[in-house]
């Protein structure tokens, strides 16, 4: 716009002073702002020498500072970008026993809602630029990488990881990203989307922990409200703001030889233990009170998210594992 408005000016100058034609009058003001030195079209004026001096001292200056807030713009816009990219790197490295989760559709937009909501954190492997650009307009971690690519895993901490959602739409990206989260990070709890009933069977022997069918618990959700309706309004009122966490019981911790109806009274408060899972894997509902607490022994308990923070556990044993709602 700058140069726009200098070669119109010179022009209409060169006309005025010396009654150039427009051309010549064009071909002096371009050849004078450029600086390429081919001489006057025709002999000057002293007045057309006078124009011509502030013409390049003016003209001359503003295009050079033009240029320059241009290229400053472009470097500085890049170098912002560099150092936004270095700064999220970071955030990721400094992670420690964090989530993964792996796409960022819809059924991984909900699954970091969840997480955001609970504090948790979490770093995102999405490879499609709108979907970058969404997590990055809402302060996600994102690695901007292809899930299955083992250099997209390392970059978002696998080997630091406590547990990895394996999200994207295809069941068999869902199973490659299984298989080399499971190489990379023996330890790690890997939950995985699946679509197909075929699907579910590769993903557990691929490593998957947990297999889960979106498409199966909407169809399961929807049936029972229909066909129960009271129940589920009952369900949904009994939880409403209660979140469910899960207690592990630790060796050394002084819960081990605790007998449940003891735990109740003393350190539940106005939390309700809605099942234990022993380290067999059997899952027992409403555990009788009798029943010791054993290392290994995992406690469901429902309650206000404030209730189960302040619930009276041992100092030497770890908190609450981060609830879910209820």
């Amino acid at each position: 716009m700058v140069f726009l408005i200098l070669l119109v000016g010179g022009t209409v100058g060169y006309m005025l002073i010396e009654g150039w034609p427009f051309l010549d009058a064009l071909f002096m003001t371009a050849i004078t702002l450029s600086t390429v030195g081919y001489g006057e079209v025709q002999p000057l004026s002293s007045g057309g020498v006078v124009f011509s001096v502030f013409l390049i001292l003016f003209g001359v200056g503003a295009v050079l500072y033009v240029l320059n807030t241009t290229v400053q713009t472009v470097l500085e816009s890049h170098l912002g970008e560099i150092l936004e990219v270095r700064k999220m790197k970071a955030r990721i490295n400094a992670l420690r026993d964090h989530y993964i989760v792996c796409g960022f559709g819809r059924v991984g937009h909900e699954v970091a809602l969840e997480f955001q909501a609970q504090a948790t954190p979490f770093v995102l492997i999405e490879n499609d630029p709108e979907a970058q650009e969404k997590a990055h307009s809402l302060g996600y971690l994102y690695v901007a990488e292809n899930a299955t690519a083992d250099e997209a895993l390392d970059a978002a901490g696998i080997r630091r990881a406590r547990c990895l959602i394996a999200a994207v739409g295809s069941d068999a990206e869902n199973t490659y990203i299984t298989l080399c989260a499971r190489s990379m990070n023996p330890k790690l709890f890997i939950v995985a989307r699946v679509d197909s009933t075929r699907g579910e069977e590769r993903l557990r022997q691929a490593g998957a922990d947990k297999v889960i069918s979106p498409y199966r618990i909407g169809g399961r959700t929807i049936a029972f409200t229909a066909l129960q309706p009271h129940v589920s309004d009952f369900l949904d009122s009994a939880t409403g703001d209660r979140w469910i966490a899960e207690i592990e019981v630790n060796e050394g911790s002084d819960l081990v030889g605790m007998p449940l109806g003891e735990f109740r009274r003393t350190r539940a408060g106005n939390n309700v233990v809605l099942g234990l899972r022993g380290p067999s894997g059997h899952f027992v509902v409403s555990p009788s009170a009798h029943r010791r607490l054993a290392v290994g022994d995992r406690m469901l308990v429902l309650g206000r998210e404030k209730d189960l923070a302040s619930m009276k556990l041992p100092d030497n044993h770890p908190p609450a594992d981060r609830p879910a709602r209820g």
